[in-house]
């Protein structure tokens, strides 16, 4: 049976950012939480959105941050996701977690996005 793209979900996950603790952690500590807690299947064509904002505010490089939680999502729950770094407000390359950020009333120092598409 062929593979149908029923739809994209996406959510703005809740952090707290604590610029004393390693942001990567951070982030899959997020990640992990969610799949625990909201039944949450993660597939490799999933992405985790990052504002850039958060970056810079923790003082991290965007090109060594996204190589590094890659690597380390596919360490913990065994799947490559994609990584997205991305502007907060208004992103017209990325208006989807722009638009998640917002609705969801949060601030790039409270919130990561969850993107996934569903497969059949």
């Amino acid at each position: 049976m062929a593979s149908k793209l029923i739809g994209t979900v996406a959510r703005s996950l809740q952090m707290a950012a604590a610029p004393q603790q390693d942001l990567v952690q951070q982030v899959l500590d997020v990640i992990t939480a969610a799949t625990a807690q909201e039944g949450v299947i993660l597939h490799r064509k999933d992405t985790v959105g990052v504002p850039r904002a958060l970056l810079a505010q923790q003082g991290f490089s965007e090109d060594s941050f996204g190589g590094r939680l890659q690597q380390a999502l596919l360490q913990t729950t065994g799947v490559q996701l994609q990584v997205l770094l991305y502007n907060e407000v208004v992103d017209k390359a990325h208006p989807l977690c722009s638009l998640c950020t917002l609705t969801a009333g949060k601030s790039a120092r409270q919130s990561i996005v969850l993107i996934q598409g569903a497969d059949l």
